[in-house]
């Protein structure tokens, strides 16, 4: 007995050192006889580790940012240069031309006349010189229609006449079949509208010359439509794709279209389904470019904007591909959108890549037939523009399926030591856990720490710092992230982890980091989500560089060669993190001139910082691990602590933090939207019971106006808007976009009043029906070329119909203080209609309403968006005082309140 108590007290000893050997040196022992105690004293500086990994990511930044600014050389046509090429400088002479005439509003000469009348002169120009086997039908199309749709609202959009010019190249080979190529010559108030989109159009006109001089035959027809009416929320559009003849020959489209003012044109949208289009443009665009991720982001509805893509899609039922400019959106729909912000060789080059695409899909029996093509998704990514990744969904399944259950053996195989090479470790499972578990609260505490930041900054009053100065996002987020995630380590170290070697923890918290990717893998692919290929990225590179790697030179010591260790470790890292980069300095270059313009109702800080916090998750996630080597991690925490101070500091107290700029190379301006405004309410007997006229200055961001209190004194006798008046607050929106622009936040600067012609509404026509049980009211409106309506039904009143739809009419989108049931209605004309406008509203009244007080009450707003009606001697004076750091965009405009 005394024996065998001795054995076991012996196996106990011997399994315990034991433990201690084969853990990875898990209760204070390596494997060199070091123990634990004295790598305190050697652990890695954490100041080296970090300049190491500062310096990488900064030479990753810094290629990506020359990369994403290289273009090719702009060709130059010559009298011997060969004709079937695409050549920049022809295509810059069509934009200069676009923007010889101002701004080109629909209704406007500008427009209707002198862009339209340009267009079909250069059609007819290529239409003469082309090859005598090149056949060009050319058409003009006055179209008139309304739909249905949603944009920041539900509601119903109606045009008359706008126009649009459309050229057919006819197949030589006889097919029946089409390609659509899109663009719109239209541009928004006070903008020249070169990048939005006079440069999509001027591309066109040259790609059109090239096929027209190509002796290569084309297997279908290629219909080049410019469109009249896109800013006019996507009508002219609608108007071709399900009015023109031939709208039905098109199997598939490309759309041109533009968020800023030259840069790299990006894929941004495809399909539905048909990922052969993928497969072309990646197989055809010399300089490719565009992400699955930022078409689930663009089809998200985060931004706000929309392209004739919708229009195609939704109406057309044909598949597609939507490709925009993104760089400098600063100067988006702004009197800034001018030729000169347009890089040289961003024509060239995005030409070639459009003349390549169309001449694959126009050679493609795949238009015809898509055949098992017609269906799925096609993952896509392009690598820093050189090349193009693309496989189905169906493949990216097992793909991701192969590598999540990949790391499930490793957990099972380490947990339960299936091979014997493994070195055994019964805790594995358990401090696993513990480590994934502290990394998800780290990630939490990243996104959490960018938050606070945000909520501080805005109690400071410094909110848009960023906006101009784009760095000021490192003190304000990425350092205190960098802060967070370093502490937070450093206390999990010496909490949950003290137990163990720093050489274990860092293989554990590499562990974790692939477990934390392999869910996020998991639940992506299990939602469709072809943005899986990120977290993909992050699991394979590791597991294949790091992971193999280490195993293959398992004899090498690799602690005594940290250095080694490190370059291996981020080595692993650089396809995912080059993607990570890539795609975040798009994605930053889209969104930071967005947050300027998204109204007062986001917070433009607190969005941004969700924004780089996610963005910093992956890039900071394998970082992690290389913290448990490091020493003096509190030390570098204080410092960098004392950094973000000093430097939010002179954020809130210096011109440091002011969020504006009217530098005229490189403009990042406020958008000083104002609009005189003269208001009246009608009663049931027309009589004018209230009447004013102001200028109503609409805060576009989140600084609401304040800014210009401060700059403009006049303002200081603005007054808070009256939205006692009507419907959608008595106020003239052009979109309806009140719950993104509250007038409640605005300002109403009362001056004298205008001179505009009066628009009319009159009632024709009250009946009651009574095989319906409606009340019909017949309306007829006359006024400029761009009016809005509003329809608020009396309580007890139900809107059942309207002629303007087939579709039972849907409430517009209104803020939450804001108790009322509101329809929206825009209406634009091209050339002046010789007739009113009329239409009928069917209402169904409960029982027991008093019809003596009326049904409906109605707004109607005139908007004066161009010519000599736009300007007011009132607006000119108050632009002339306004700082050099804005940017106007102002109209006339009236309202006027009736009850029928």
């Amino acid at each position: 007995m005394a024996a065998s108590m001795g054995d076991s007290k012996t196996r106990k000893r011997t399994y315990k050192s034991a433990n201690l050997e084969v853990n990875g040196h898990q209760n204070g022992h390596l494997s060199n006889g070091i123990n634990e105690r004295c790598l305190k004293e050697d652990g890695v500086n954490v100041v080296y580790v970090l300049f190491a990994v500062v310096m990488y990511y900064c030479a990753i930044f810094s290629f990506v940012r020359s990369r994403s600014f290289s273009f090719p050389e702009p060709q130059i046509q010559g009298k011997f240069s060969q004709k079937d090429a695409f050549y920049e400088s022809n295509a810059r002479k069509h934009m200069q031309e676009f923007s010889l005439h101002g701004p080109r509003v629909v209704g406007s000469d500008a427009n209707e006349i002198h862009a339209y009348q340009y267009i079909l002169k250069q059609l007819q120009i290529i239409k003469t010189n082309a090859l005598p086997q090149k056949y060009i039908l050319i058409d003009q199309q006055n179209a008139t229609g309304s739909f249905d749709i949603e944009f920041l609202s539900d509601f119903v959009s109606v045009y008359r006449d706008v126009k649009n010019v459309a050229a057919m190249l006819k197949s030589e080979l006889g097919s029946e079949h089409s390609l659509l190529m899109s663009c719109h010559f239209d541009s928004s108030i006070d903008s020249p509208g070169a990048g939005d989109n006079a440069i999509s159009c001027a591309v066109m006109l040259e790609i059109l010359r090239v096929f027209s001089q190509s002796p290569v035959k084309q297997l279908h027809n290629i219909i080049f439509l410019f469109n009249g009416a896109e800013e006019n929320l996507l009508q002219a559009s609608h108007g071709f794709i399900t009015k023109h003849p031939w709208a039905d020959s098109i199997k598939a489209f490309v759309n041109i279209d533009s968020a800023g003012a030259g840069g790299w044109e990006i894929v941004f949208q495809t399909g539905p389904s048909h990922p052969w289009l993928v497969r072309a443009y990646a197989d055809s665009a010399p300089y490719p470019s565009g992400s699955i991720l930022g078409q689930e982001v663009f089809q998200s509805g985060v931004i706000p904007s929309d392209t004739d893509f919708r229009i195609y899609r939704d109406f057309g039922e044909i598949p597609g591909l939507d490709i925009a400019y993104i760089t400098n959106g600063y100067v988006y729909h702004t009197q800034n959108d001018q030729n000169r912000y347009i890089q040289p060789g961003c024509v060239q080059r995005g030409g070639e890549n459009l003349l390549g695409l169309l001449r694959r899909l126009s050679s493609s029996p795949r238009l015809a037939d898509p055949g098992d093509e017609r269906d799925g998704t096609m993952i896509y990514f392009d690598l820093v523009g050189y090349f193009m990744v693309y496989y189905p969904q169906s493949v990216a399944i097992v793909i991701n399926s192969a590598l999540v259950a990949t790391i499930v053996f490793r957990i099972i195989r380490k947990t339960f030591n299936l091979i014997p090479s493994d070195e055994h470790d019964p805790m594995f499972m358990k401090n696993l856990l513990k480590a994934t578990v502290a990394l998800f609260l780290t990630w939490i505490a990243v996104i959490l720490t960018c938050v606070a930041m945000a909520l501080t900054i805005t109690l400071l009053g410094s909110n848009l710092s960023w906006f101009t100065h784009n760095y000021n996002l490192v003190p304000l987020y990425l350092i205190p992230s960098v802060i967070v995630v370093l502490y937070m380590q450093d206390f999990f170290k010496d909490r949950w982890f003290k137990a163990n070697s720093r050489w274990y923890n860092e293989k554990l918290f590499f562990e974790a980091t692939l477990t934390g990717w392999s869910i996020l893998l998991l639940l992506l692919t299990l939602r469709g989500m072809g943005s899986a290929f990120m977290p993909m990225l992050y699991v394979l590179g590791p597991l294949v560089i790091r992971d193999r790697t280490m195993w293959l030179a398992r004899a090498w010591n690799w602690k005594n060669h940290v250095t080694s260790f490190v370059s291996l470790h981020l080595a692993s890292l650089f396809v995912p993190l080059l993607v990570t980069i890539y795609m975040s300095h798009a994605v930053f270059t889209l969104f930071i001139p967005i947050f300027g313009r998204t109204g007062t109702s986001v917070n433009a800080d607190i969005a941004a910082s969700l924004l780089l916090a996610i963005l910093l998750i992956p890039t900071t996630g394998y970082l992690v691990s290389l913290c448990y080597l490091c020493r003096n991690i509190r030390k570098i925490c204080a410092v960098l602590a004392v950094v973000v101070l000093v430097w939010v500091c002179a954020i809130v107290v210096s011109p440091l933090g002011f969020p504006y700029s009217g530098d005229k190379d490189h403009p990042s301006p406020n958008r000083l939207l104002a609009i005189h405004t003269r208001r009246r309410v009608f009663d049931l007997q027309s009589h004018v019971t209230h009447e004013d006229s102001g200028i109503w200055l609409i805060p576009f961001d989140y600084n609401n106006n304040k800014h210009l209190l401060g700059a403009m004194p006049q303002l200081k006798d603005a007054i808070d808007v009256d939205c006692r008046l009507g419907p959608y607050c008595g106020m003239p929106f052009i979109i309806p976009c009140i719950s993104m622009l509250p007038p409640k936040q605005s300002l109403y600067l009362p001056v004298p009043s205008h001179t505009r012609p009066d628009v009319k509404c009159e009632l024709v026509k009250k009946q009651y029906e009574t095989s319906s049980g409606y009340q019909k009211l017949d309306l007829e409106i006359t006024g400029p070329d761009h009016i809005t309506v509003q329809v608020r039904p009396h309580p007890g009143v139900t809107l059942a119909g309207w002629s303007l739809s087939e579709f039972v009419p849907e409430p517009a989108a209104m803020p939450a203080d804001m108790n009322e049931t509101t329809y929206f209605v825009y209406y634009s004309h091209g050339q002046a209609p010789e007739s009113p406008w009329a239409f009928s509203l069917y209402l169904k009244t409960d029982s027991g309403h008093d019809s003596l007080k009326g049904l409906v009450d109605i707004g109607v707003a005139g908007h004066y968006l161009h010519g000599r009606d736009k300007h007011t001697p009132e607006m000119e004076q108050f632009l002339a005082k306004a700082p050099d750091w804005t940017t106007p965009v102002t109209w006339t405009a009236s309202w006027d309140g009736y009850v029928f």
